[in-house]
């Protein structure tokens, strides 16, 4: 009867000890980069923030005060969509010999093997693509379902890289995936930074060529990628390899979260059966 007892007792604690152990509590990602970056591998960012569509090279500056490549830098790494619930991105530049097979979307930061595709390398600059969250976790892009779903709507940026040379990550076949780079700086290879980001000052125009000029607004953020892997020697850190603006997303406060499985409710499960246990047998001694 008592090992009956016993054995209930324990099995009681034991489930108390799996839910709270398995209990989705606040873990922060990588919500800020350490920024800025210098100096920039060329000029070829700040001639893109200086130049206007008519100068050579072409630019995106149209009015206002001009960008800074580095002082302008923003240490956001992760985002999230506002109330409109979808985010439009204009595909800006890219100055790559990896043009035609590097890829450019979001990924969710709960989970970054959840990849949404926005661009290709086969885009050009005035481009638009359209991506939409859903309640239900799924994510459109120009209406068409992405295929991921339990999407937390929490993202970062990031680029599939083909064609890497051999020495430099790949194996110079255009048509083989060789490694992604991400906007948070710790999911890259030795913690490098991949990606830079800018964001809107409410006071600058820019016109991305052949669309009208804006209000660069402080819910766009340019989003600068190096598709060389940084600090490998193989790099020209010159971040103008893919340039995406993209509006209607905000930057993910600390606070904010993202949901993994708690060490701290595991940590608490084993103290339950621990002094659970204790007190059933000081009782039993008692007894």
């Amino acid at each position: 009867m008592v090992g009956r007892r016993k054995l209930q007792f324990l099995s009681i604690l034991g489930v108390v000890g799996f839910a709270l152990g398995s209990i989705v509590v606040p873990a922060q990602a990588d919500v800020f980069n350490t920024r800025p970056i210098s100096p920039l591998g060329d000029n070829d960012l700040q001639l893109l923030f200086t130049n206007t569509h008519t100068d050579v090279p072409s630019g995106i500056y149209f009015s206002g005060p001009v960008v800074d490549a580095i002082a302008g830098q923003s240490p956001q790494a992760v985002f999230t969509n506002t109330a409109a619930g979808g985010s439009l991105s204009t595909f800006i530049l890219e100055l790559t010999s990896l043009t035609a097979s590097n890829r450019f979307g979001l990924y969710d930061v709960a989970d970054p093997t959840k990849k949404v595709q926005v661009f290709s390398g086969a885009s050009a600059p005035g481009d638009q693509s359209l991506v939409s969250f859903y309640a239900d976790g799924t994510v459109d892009v120009i209406f068409v379902d992405s295929g991921v779903v339990d999407f937390s709507g929490n993202f970062g940026f990031y680029v599939d890289v083909y064609g890497a040379a051999t020495g430099a990550g790949g194996d110079g076949d255009p048509s083989t995936f060789d490694y992604t780079v991400f906007s948070e700086d710790s999911k890259n290879l030795s913690d490098a930074p991949q990606a830079l980001t800018y964001q809107g000052n409410g006071s600058t125009k820019l016109q991305i060529w052949p669309l009208s000029s804006g209000l660069f607004t402080d819910s766009e953020w340019i989003i600068a990628f190096e598709d060389g892997l940084v600090g490998g020697g193989v790099s020209d850190e010159d971040y103008s390899d893919f340039v995406v603006l993209v509006e209607s997303i905000v930057g993910l406060d600390p606070p904010d979260s993202i949901p993994t499985v708690s060490a701290w409710g595991l940590m608490i499960s084993a103290l339950l059966l621990l002094t659970g246990s204790k007190i059933f047998f000081g009782r039993r001694l008692a007894v």
